[in-house]
C-alpha cells in the first residue's frame, strides 16, 4: 500500500499533558499500483514514541481508529513524541497492514510554573554611621520597613528619617536614628 502524509497539531494543554492531534491522508493505491477504494481500509493504527535522532524510537502506545476517520487525539506528557501510522485493508481484500508512515515529531512543551504571588514589600532600613566630618553615612541594615510607612525627616540622599516603632527589627541599631530610601 502507499504511505500517506502524518501531521499533527497542539491543542490547549492540561496541567502536565497536551493532547496532540494526528491526522492523515489515506493511501488511494496497493503496493502493487492498483486502486484501493476508501471502503476497503479497515482501520489506521497510529503508533506513538520516543524519537531516535528523526527516527522512530521505542514505541510508548497506539491508537486504532477505525475505518474512514482520518484523526485521532492522544493525550501525552511534556517531551519530544515520534509518531507513525499503519493503513489495514478490510478483510474481503486480505486484510492486510500496510508498512509504516513516514515519521513525524512533536514536542509538548512543559507548562510554565504560576507566577509568585508578592504578599509584602519592605524596605530596607540602615542606622546612622556617623562620620569624623560631618558626613552622614549609612551604617549596618538593622530590619525593614512595610512599603507605604510615611517617612520622616531626610537625613542623607534619598534617605528619611523612619520612627523606631514602625521598624521589623533584625537587629538592635547601635545609633537613635534608623533611615530607609523613601521617595
Amino acid at each position: 500500500m502507499r504511505k500517506f502524509l502524518l501531521l499533527l497539531c497542539l491543542t490547549a494543554p492540561p496541567a502536565m499533558a497536551a493532547d496532540v492531534t494526528a491526522t492523515w491522508t489515506h493511501p488511494t493505491q496497493n503496493t502493487d499500483g492498483s486502486a484501493l477504494a476508501l471502503v476497503n481500509i479497515a482501520s489506521t493504527r497510529v503508533e506513538h514514541g520516543t524519537c531516535s535522532g528523526t527516527a522512530f524510537g521505542v514505541k510508548a502506545g497506539e491508537v486504532v481508529v477505525p475505518g474512514p476517520a482520518t484523526t485521532t487525539t492522544i493525550a501525552l506528557p511534556p517531551g519530544t513524541h515520534c509518531f507513525r501510522a499503519y493503513t489495514r485493508a478490510v478483510a474481503a481484500v486480505g486484510g492486510l497492514e500496510s508498512g509504516p508512515s513516514g515519521v513525524v515529531s512533536k514536542v509538548v512543551p512543559f507548562s510554565p510554573p504560576n507566577p509568585p504571588v508578592i504578599t509584602v514589600v519592605n524596605v530596607v532600613a540602615y542606622e546612622i554611621k556617623p562620620h569624623p566630618r560631618g558626613v552622614v553615612g549609612l551604617g549596618r541594615s538593622v530590619g525593614t520597613v512595610a512599603l507605604g510607612t510615611a517617612c520622616g525627616t531626610r537625613i542623607t540622599g534619598d534617605y528619611y528619617e523612619i520612627p523606631l516603632d514602625q521598624v521589623e527589627l533584625s537587629r538592635m541599631p547601635k545609633s537613635a536614628i534608623v533611615v530607609a530610601k523613601c521617595g
